[in-house]
């Protein structure tokens, strides 16, 4: 493991619900190792970024209904390609060279849960979102 990998996976916060020792598919083993806490880690820059955005495009969020700001979300994350690119991006930056591996031969499946997970995980917190 080279010193890029050994810093990234300190920064890494460790998710107490998964339990890593489970047996389970490549996919959902690298969703729960890798792309968690990658996402909590990176959790108040995608807060900062959607807000931004969201602002940059003159949406009144906090005028909308609660169901209003789920679909939000949800279309901004599906439907805006440079922005979804961009937060799959960010993503990717904190992988280490064996999970880059990993990545490239499932990417379409991986840059699907990614933005699956930053969609729940904007509208579980969008009362944050200003």
């Amino acid at each position: 493991m080279n010193n890029r990998d050994s810093q990234i996976l300190a920064l890494r916060p460790l998710i107490d619900k998964v339990d890593v020792s489970l047996d389970t598919k490549e996919k959902e083993s690298f969703q729960n190792q890798t792309l968690r806490p990658i996402l909590k880690h990176q959790n108040p820059f995608f807060l900062k970024l959607f807000a931004e955005h969201i602002k940059n495009v003159k949406i009144s969020f906090s005028q909308m209904s609660e169901e209003q700001q789920n679909k939000c979300i949800a279309n901004t994350l599906t439907q805006n390609q440079a922005f979804k690119n961009t937060m799959i991006g960010i993503v990717i930056a904190w992988f280490t060279q064996e999970e880059t591996n990993v990545y490239c031969h499932n990417r379409t499946a991986f840059n699907k849960r990614i933005i699956q997970m930053l969609v729940q995980r904007l509208q579980d917190q969008k009362s944050i979102i200003k």
